[in-house]
């Protein structure tokens, strides 16, 4: 089966299962949690699949769940997120973990490049990789619980006046970007701004290109300005959601089973959808043509220098993490089996 038509047919799939009567919710009995999400609202594709997770959450529990949603850090600013949910300013958050490196450093080692490389086999090795008691222990400590793990697509860049047409063409170039191994091997300069600064940046001249994924640049307006896009792999951003632990230990426990399985069996490939097979192809398919967009894309043999390159920042990342005292190499080894295990899984599945 076509990946396109089995997403189409999951999609229905699940769509039907959110017609399934739970027991029925009164003005008593409804639970409202304040949800914390540093980024915009639909219609970009990352809002999208939020409030699909949201809306579906709450008519699987029919409606004893409700959220109070505070989107783009109007509730809990950016960075701040573990700190607020452990106070209980906020009960659910999404957020970056990149940014997470010294309170979640276990977990942090999931943001290293060259790794996971397809939505629905990252989200689904999360999953597992926070059974991991050492994961667990973290999450604990912080005084959270991961109930919707999730990951962006692959980053490429966004260029205005040059085309990345090899990897040669990256060196002296100044990308907005953290720190790669990828990007300094090749000789370019990373420039760290943030997201709400990189469009005036590409548009002043002050950064050549912006690495960012096809669906973050549609977010940011990009398309508008930029002339050339390469579709290569810098990595994938982690962006998952995690719940205060006293509030998630307080729900009943047919609500977290309701939670559980959809943050299992559903969100992977609903995530997906909404991401690459909507906010992918339409950036592809539609926007990018309609803008003028060249798209350049690397060749085999150039992904597997990247990948090789993107090796020192798992050592950079291990090496930090091996200084707390923690298991830095088994987190590490095991996130790899994961994602090549639910890689092969979803292949065999299509």
């Amino acid at each position: 089966m076509r990946k396109d038509t089995w997403l189409v047919f999951l999609v229905a799939v699940l769509g039907m299962l959110m017609l399934v009567p739970f027991p029925a919710a009164s003005a008593d009995n409804v639970i409202v949690l304040k949800m914390s999400n540093y980024s915009n609202p639909p219609p970009i594709p990352y809002g999208n699949a939020i409030t699909w997770y949201l809306r579906r959450i709450e008519s699987a529990t029919n409606h004893r769940i409700k959220f109070q949603e505070y989107w783009s850090g109007t509730l809990l600013p950016g960075k701040t997120e573990p700190e607020g949910l452990k106070s209980g300013m906020a009960d659910f958050a999404f957020f970056q973990i990149r940014y997470q490196k010294s309170r979640l450093p276990l977990f942090y080692l999931t943001c290293v490049p060259g790794i996971a490389n397809d939505v629905r086999a990252s989200v689904a090795a999360m999953n597992a990789l926070a059974k991991m008691p050492a994961i667990k222990g973290e999450f604990d400590k912080a005084g959270i619980v991961l109930v919707a793990p999730g990951t962006t697509v692959k980053r490429g860049i966004f260029t205005k006046n040059k085309p990345i047409q090899k990897l040669e063409d990256l060196n002296g170039m100044k990308i907005r970007s953290e720190a790669s191994s990828i990007l300094n091997g090749i000789g370019a300069t990373t420039v760290n701004i943030a997201s709400g600064e990189m469009y005036e940046a590409l548009e002043r001249g002050v950064i050549d290109g912006i690495s960012t994924s096809i669906t973050g640049g549609i977010a940011w307006k990009i398309p508008d300005i930029s002339k050339y896009y390469w579709d290569g792999n810098l990595g994938m951003t982690i962006m998952s959601g995690f719940m205060n632990k006293k509030k998630w230990e307080s729900l009943p426990e047919d609500i977290r089973k309701i939670f559980i399985k959809v943050g299992e069996e559903e969100l992977p490939v609903m995530y997906d959808y909404h991401l690459r097979a909507k906010g992918d192809a339409e950036g592809l398919n539609v926007i990018f043509p309609k803008r003028g967009i060249q798209v350049t894309r690397p060749t085999r043999q150039e992904m597997e220098r990247m990948e090789k390159l993107s090796e020192k920042d798992w050592a950079v990342g291990v090496d930090y993490v091996k200084k707390k005292g923690l298991p830095a190499n088994e987190v590490l080894q095991q996130w790899i089996k994961l994602n090549r295990f639910y890689e092969k899984f979803y292949s065999v599945a299509d």
